[in-house]
C-alpha cells in the first residue's frame, strides 16, 4: 500500500513539475512570432463569438490546436491581458502535454531498468531543448503539441496498447497535417490490432475535423491546399538545392543596390514535394520492415526521425521548429 501510494506521490510531483515548466518557457518568451497571422485571428474571432469569422480565417493546421489554447486564451482575455498573454497562455497546454510525453518516456526507461537521473534527464531534455524555445518564439507551439502526440502514439503502438495508440495519432492528425508522415510506422509496429488502430485514428479525425468542413468547406480546401503546396524558392540546407536553377536579382536595402544569387524550383516540383514527404513513408516503413526482418519495438522511433528529417530537408521552408518531431523521436530512440 505504501508502494502504491509513492508511486501515486511521485507522478503527482512529476506532472507538478511539468505544468510550472510550462509556465516559465510560456512566459518567458516575450514574441508571437506568427500567432497574428496564423492561429490569432481564429482564437480571436472565436473568444468574441464569431464562429463564421474564425471558421473564414482557417489557419495552417488541424482545428485541435485551436480548441486546446481556447480556454487558456479565454483566461488570459477575461483577465484584461493583451495578444502576447492570450498567447502565452495558449502555449501551456502544448508544453504540458510534450512534458506529459516526456514523463512517459522516463515511464518505459524505467520499465528496462534506466536509472532515476536518466529518467528524469531524458524527460527534461524532451521539453527544455533549443527547439521548444524556437517553436515557442516564431509563434507555432502547435508543433510541440502533435509532436507530443506522435511519438507517444508510437510508444503505447509498440507497447501493445492499440486503444490508446489510436487516440494519440488521431490527435496527432488533427494537430498537424504533417503526422499523416507517422500513420504508417505507428501502424508498423504495433503488435497487433492494426486494423482498430488505424479506425480509432480516422473516427476522431473525422469527429474533429468534419464541423469545420461541413461549415467552411472552401475555407477548409484552401487552407488545406496551401499547407501542401511549397515554396518554390531553395535554399543552402535544402535537399534540391543542387538541382535548382540560379537566377540574378537586384535589391535595394537602405537605398543600396546590390545584385543577389538565388535559387529557385519549377512550380510543379514545389507542389508535389510536400505529398512526396508524406508518401516517401511507404518505402521508408517497407524498407525497415525488409533490412530488420523482425521490426524491433525501439526501430520505431529510428523510422520516424528519419522520416521527419527529410522532411525537414526536402521542405524549402525548413522552419527551425520543424526539427522538433526529428528531435523528439531521436530522443525517445536513444
Amino acid at each position: 500500500m505504501r508502494r502504491v501510494h509513492r508511486a501515486a506521490d511521485s507522478r503527482g510531483v512529476w506532472c507538478a513539475a511539468v505544468a510550472a515548466a510550462g509556465v516559465l518557457l510560456a512566459y518567458a518568451n516575450g514574441s508571437t512570432g506568427d500567432y497574428p497571422s496564423d492561429a490569432g485571428p481564429t482564437i480571436h474571432a472565436l473568444l468574441d463569438g464569431h464562429v463564421g469569422q474564425a471558421l473564414a480565417a482557417q489557419p495552417l493546421m488541424g482545428s485541435l490546436s485551436v480548441l486546446v489554447r481556447l480556454p487558456f486564451a479565454a483566461l488570459a482575455s477575461v483577465t484584461g491581458g493583451g495578444e502576447l498573454a492570450v498567447y502565452r497562455l495558449g502555449c501551456i497546454p502544448c508544453l504540458v502535454a510534450l512534458g506529459l510525453a516526456g514523463l512517459e518516456l522516463a515511464r518505459a526507461m524505467d520499465r528496462r531498468g534506466a536509472t532515476r537521473g536518466a529518467c528524469a534527464a531524458a524527460a527534461a531534455i524532451c521539453v527544455v531543448n533549443p527547439l521548444t524555445w524556437e517553436a515557442l518564439r516564431l509563434g507555432h507551439p502547435e508543433e510541440l503539441l502533435g509532436a507530443a502526440f506522435v511519438v507517444v502514439a508510437a510508444l503505447w503502438a509498440a507497447e501493445g496498447r492499440s486503444l490508446a495508440a489510436g487516440v494519440a495519432l488521431g490527435l496527432a492528425l488533427a494537430t498537424k497535417q504533417w503526422a499523416a508522415i507517422a500513420v504508417l510506422p505507428v501502424l508498423a509496429v504495433a503488435p497487433a490490432h492494426r486494423l482498430r488502430l488505424g479506425m480509432i485514428a480516422f473516427a476522431l479525425v473525422a469527429v474533429l475535423t468534419l464541423p469545420v468542413v461541413i461549415a467552411d468547406a472552401n475555407g477548409f480546401y484552401g487552407a488545406t491546399r496551401q499547407a501542401g503546396r511549397a515554396g518554390t524558392r531553395v535554399y543552402p540546407f535544402n535537399g534540391v538545392w543542387p538541382l535548382a536553377p540560379t537566377e540574378d536579382r537586384v535589391v535595394s536595402v537602405g537605398g543600396d543596390m546590390s545584385v543577389v544569387t538565388v535559387r529557385e524550383i519549377p512550380v510543379w516540383l514545389a507542389h508535389l514535394l510536400h505529398p512526396a514527404i508524406v508518401l516517401l513513408a511507404v518505402p521508408l516503413t517497407a524498407a525497415a520492415l525488409f533490412v530488420r526482418r523482425r521490426f524491433r519495438a525501439e526501430d520505431v522511433f529510428a523510422l520516424l526521425a528519419l522520416a521527419f528529417l527529410i522532411r525537414c530537408l526536402l521542405d524549402p521552408i525548413d522552419n527551425a521548429y520543424y526539427h522538433v518531431p526529428f528531435v523528439l523521436s531521436l530522443a525517445f530512440w536513444e
